[in-house]
């Protein structure tokens, strides 16, 4: 079993300095990762999105290792013990033609590097309150945006036979994989990070 470990830093120098023990208490293989204060180093255990805001990690604990890897504005991609792992982020100060060109970069990535196991893990700052989100912003509500979202969504899906019914899909924060592989899904309440989303998925 694989345990990601998902973490926004906010730009958080704290959250960075406490990743490493909370890598160990969670007893993460991987780290998907976005807004990072630090945004470079570490390249031989961290693929960096092209604008360094997204990023995925393996920890030096980490039985785990890179087989490939790429990037575009606003994600990361590697290839971690054949499962396609992708990281995004996408700033909330953006046009909507800019986040729709970015999902659309998204989507052809995941065309091009193929594979019949994938995970998207995404912060795409897009509020939607019957996604789940507390409020909405322009970019959730916003009709042609969210229907890029669902067909980004779809056309993942359909490219993973096993893929589920019951995934995890909100706006701001979402995590695709297969259903029959992915064991939990737990937000993580340490007091360290009470500014910081977290989030542990076991993934078989």
């Amino acid at each position: 079993m694989i345990n990601f470990l998902q973490v926004n830093h906010n730009g958080c120098w704290v959250a960075e300095q406490l990743l490493a023990q909370t890598t160990i208490d969670t007893d993460a293989d991987v780290l998907i990762l976005s807004e990072l204060f630090a945004k470079c180093g570490r390249e031989n255990r961290r693929a960096f999105s092209l604008d360094r805001r997204a990023a995925v990690g393996i920890p030096s604990r980490s039985g785990c290792a890179f087989s490939d890897k790429g990037s575009g504005t606003g994600f990361a991609w590697t290839h971690i013990t054949g499962i396609i792992v992708y990281s995004c982020y996408w700033r909330p100060v953006s046009t909507l033609a800019e986040f729709s060109s970015f999902l659309d970069n998204l989507a052809d990535s995941n065309r091009l590097v193929g594979g019949d196991r994938v995970i998207v893990y995404g912060d795409f700052n897009a509020w939607n309150v019957e996604e789940g989100s507390r409020v909405n912003n322009q970019r959730g509500i916003d009709p042609l945006v969210n229907e890029n979202l669902r067909q980004f969504h779809e056309s993942i899906t359909e490219t993973e036979q096993e893929f589920s019914q019951g995934t995890s899909f909100h706006q701001d924060n979402f995590q695709f994989a297969t259903e029959e592989r992915m064991s939990d899904w737990t937000v993580d309440s340490l007091p360290m990070f009470q500014n910081i989303q977290s989030f542990l998925t076991p993934f078989q």
